[in-house]
């Protein structure tokens, strides 16, 4: 039995005649292209009216073209509303995966018409013959709205905004240039020019961990934070899963020094290669906020993975030692991890214990990361670090104190000084106090068996 017809629902968008009239919206918001979105919107309502005709007869087609046309009209608007959002400098790097996405779609509404045999409707079918003149009007316009100075700048009033529409752009015209149309590139290179000369900013060198946020998608809302960041799940380039840590402090690239800071430290963690240390794919310093992006540990953090099953339990005293040679590489790079509890350590999808949320003093120190939420996660990560931490910053030998207390947190399945608040853990310190050994504690020589 067929859906009905005014049933039919589009996710996220409410009923076909909402989510045509949402996109109708997005058509009129469209800053290049706008004739050629209408008249895409224009195919799409005119299945929608022969579909009409055909359930007033009681002949509506089967249920899978009719879910082949509500994932078209889904796939129109999640493709409208992602270029509308966009600035200027994003909609010109976009510009010719845009006219992919619009012409795949229009080829999708093409087989919807042969399937519902509309295809003799010629004032339906006739946009392949315009599609060479849109392209071009649509290239005009770009011209016209990069060759004028003033609308460029218009959209990049702050310095994080110049810095990121320079780095994105150089980043596409040096790493991705094989990508664009060569006029496409020509265009990037005059915006380019236009902010150099506006603002009399240095063209930095590109950094080789250096990400655009275009290439990256992730989740709005973190899965878990760390001590200066948010963690989301997302996915890179042409479908890597990875996870994505934004910056709590959003206003790094303000302060020279962190951000060079920053660079350097960034600079080292992408050098970073051993199967005991989460990789860093790359990052951005210049985004709206600034993020790292990490190798995806599918298996979650040492101590979840611990209490999910007596199983994983057998393997304890094999990940730890995994995590023990994670800690010694970077320590020989010359890294102090600062903030080492359970949590930290991650297993990947390999099995491999793997250290996190290492290194990035200058983003772990810095004012903006101070907020309530990073306050209260200091104080939880209290309990790992060493007394004189209390009173200086994290050394080669405070790591190891806090490694070992991740070695008592997974025998006992507690952190240390579970049955005390913040503050009594806090007296202790200050007087040397610290965990005892437990007493099931296996010693060295067992601890591989």
């Amino acid at each position: 039995m067929s859906i009905a017809l005014l049933d039919l629902f589009v996710p996220g968008s409410g009923v076909v005649l909402d989510a045509l009239s949402t996109l109708w919206g997005y058509c009129d918001e469209m800053n290049e292209g706008k004739d050629v979105c209408q008249r895409l919107h224009r195919r799409l309502k005119g299945i929608f009216d022969e579909l009409q005709k055909m359930d007033k007869k009681g002949q509506l087609p089967s249920n899978n073209t009719l879910d082949e046309y509500v994932s078209t009209i889904s796939k129109s608007l999640g493709c409208l509303d992602r270029y509308r959002k966009m600035t200027l400098v994003f909609r010109l790097i976009n510009h010719q995966e845009m006219l992919g996405e619009l012409c795949q779609i229009n080829e999708e509404i093409d087989e919807l018409f042969s399937a519902l045999n509309l295809a003799t409707t010629a004032s339906m079918m006739d946009w392949k013959q315009k599609w060479e003149t849109d392209q071009r009007v649509m290239f005009e316009m770009m011209n016209s709205l990069v060759s004028d100075s003033a609308k460029v700048m218009r959209e990049l009033q702050s310095t994080r905004a110049q810095l990121e529409a320079l780095m994105v752009l150089k980043y596409e015209t040096e790493q991705r240039r094989d990508r664009q149309p060569q006029g496409l590139i020509k265009l990037m290179d005059s915006m380019i020019g236009t902010v150099v000369r506006a603002t009399s900013t240095k063209v930095e060198k590109l950094p080789p961990w250096f990400m655009s946020s275009d290439e990256l998608k992730f989740e709005k809302e973190p899965f878990a934070n760390g001590s200066f960041a948010s963690v989301h799940r997302g996915v890179w380039g042409l479908g890597t899963r990875v996870v994505v840590k934004c910056f709590l402090n959003d206003d790094l690239v303000a302060d020279e020094r962190a951000k060079q800071q920053i660079e350097k430290e960034i600079n080292l963690w992408h050098k970073f290669n051993n199967p005991n240390v989460i990789r860093m794919f790359g990052a951005s310093h210049v985004a709206p906020p600034a993020f790292v992006v990490c190798e995806d540990a599918t298996n979650g953090d040492l101590c979840s993975y611990l209490a999910r099953s007596e199983g994983n339990k057998q393997h304890m005293w094999r990940l730890l030692y995994q995590a023990g040679l994670g800690l010694n590489y970077i320590h020989t790079m010359k890294v102090v991890h600062g903030d080492l509890k359970l949590n930290n350590v991650l297993v990947g999808a390999d099995g491999l214990a793997k250290l996190s949320d290492f290194g990035l003093s200058a983003v772990r120190n810095s004012s903006g990361s101070k907020t309530t939420a990073g306050a209260a996660i200091h104080a939880g990560a209290l309990r790992w670090r060493a007394p004189e931490c209390l009173k200086k910053s994290p050394t080669f030998a405070s790591d190891v104190y806090s490694f070992a207390m991740c070695m008592i947190e997974a025998v006992l399945g507690n952190p240390p000084f579970a049955s005390l608040d913040d503050d009594s853990v806090r007296d202790l310190l200050k007087h040397g106090d610290i965990p005892e050994r437990p007493d099931d504690l296996l010693t060295t020589q067992h601890l591989l068996s």
